[in-house]
């Protein structure tokens, strides 16, 4: 299932039968897509319906103050922003961001990528990087290559009301009611 424009914005998604050993499972595979590029970029078993609740409470909040708390994940956010908008200063109240990478964190954990989103207007602009991990210092090497894209807060909008669809459909098959 593919929510979103995978050469903008989608989220993917599928139930692989043979990770389940029931119907009422759901083990499948989540991604990202941006641009055309896949986050992460290897498949993992990840249960895709609390991933996708998590994601779609990312696309819906207001972004979250709290969510630069970790250093790193500032300083990786700080090092993004400067390459995407290289001539402008970053706002230090931190109100117009939202991290994937962290409502996510314990659904793709240790997936080697972040993900930031930041309010501009009436767009959302995303913005992935891929990283690796010096063992000796512990610390995060952020690839060069930055993939950006801005959606319109209608498409956004259009996303998260299939997602929602999608979600009370699978729960209702599931458990025969809608889980709150």
């Amino acid at each position: 299932m593919v929510f979103g424009n995978p050469f903008m914005f989608a989220i993917l998604i599928e139930r692989v039968a043979e990770w389940n050993d029931s119907e009422s499972e759901d083990n499948g595979h989540f991604a990202f897509c941006i641009r055309g590029e896949v986050f992460p970029k290897s498949i993992i078993n990840t249960p895709y319906i609390i991933a996708l609740k998590n994601a779609l409470k990312a696309l819906k909040n207001e972004p979250r103050k709290e969510v630069l708390m970790n250093d790193w994940i500032r300083e990786a956010y700080e090092t993004i922003y400067h390459r995407v908008y290289p001539d402008e200063e970053i706002s230090k109240d931190w109100n117009s961001l939202y991290s994937l990478y962290d409502e996510l964190s314990d659904d793709l954990a240790d997936e080697s990528f972040y993900i930031f989103t930041v309010k501009r207007d009436n767009k959302t602009v995303f913005m992935a990087v891929e990283y690796t991990v010096d063992i000796e210092t512990q610390t995060d090497i952020l690839g060069d290559k930055v993939i950006t894209t801005e959606v319109d807060a209608d498409e956004i909008d259009m996303i998260v009301r299939e997602m929602e669809n999608f979600i009370c459909t699978e729960e209702l098959r599931v458990h025969g009611k809608k889980e709150t």
